[in-house]
């Protein structure tokens, strides 16, 4: 019994270390599963300003709904950019990399519930954007609801592809990273250590 708490006692300083470690590096990678989403999202959001923004001016007396189809992408997307911006902004101010266990699992927690619900919303966006197109042929701005309805849809489209990839690899970054876990015990207010002899 002496011998085991002996090791028990040498190990502890070593386990400890090595559990910093691989926190930080469970951190580490899952900051930059979040870096790669918005470097996507911010692409994506200024590519759809530049070309949508360029066919919206070229044609600004137009009432097609085409017209309408860019300037709602055009709109979408600046506020797609904010988002990204200010998440960028946010991951630079935050030290991820020396948080203790709770605070690890409470962030990947929140990012993947993040992105379930922005799934969610997504769908919402597509039925909305369909509903949008259905009911423009009895209303007087059929040409704004056809092109804001189309434009809505499709970024719907993309932001469920979009949020369902980032899920996922939250996901799969969790289900890999599960030897972090091994060996601990959390009860909501607490971190320990669970050792069998």
């Amino acid at each position: 019994m002496k011998k085991h708490l002996l090791l028990l006692f040498l190990l502890l300083p070593s386990y400890g270390f090595s559990q910093k470690y691989m926190l930080r590096e469970f951190n580490q990678k899952r900051t930059k599963i979040n870096k790669t989403g918005m470097i996507v999202l911010g692409s994506w959001a200024l590519a759809n300003i530049g070309v949508n923004g360029y066919f919206w001016a070229d044609n600004p007396n137009s009432t097609s709904s085409s017209k309408y189809f860019y300037q709602m992408n055009t709109y979408w997307n600046i506020v797609n950019l904010g988002i990204s911006g200010y998440a960028h902004y946010k991951s630079a101010t935050t030290d991820y990399y020396d948080w203790a266990m709770d605070e690890t699992i409470e962030a990947q927690n929140r990012d993947k519930r993040v992105y379930l619900i922005n799934g969610a919303l997504d769908v919402g966006y597509m039925i909305a954007g369909v509903y949008l197109q259905s009911v423009r042929s009895s209303h007087p701005e059929k040409q704004r609801l056809l092109g804001y309805g189309r434009s809505i849809f499709w970024q719907g489209v993309f932001l469920a592809v979009f949020d369902s990839a980032m899920y996922l690899s939250h996901n799969k970054h969790e289900k890999e990273s599960r030897l972090i876990l091994k060996g601990l015990s959390f009860n909501g207010n607490s971190v320990g250590v669970v050792f069998a002899f």
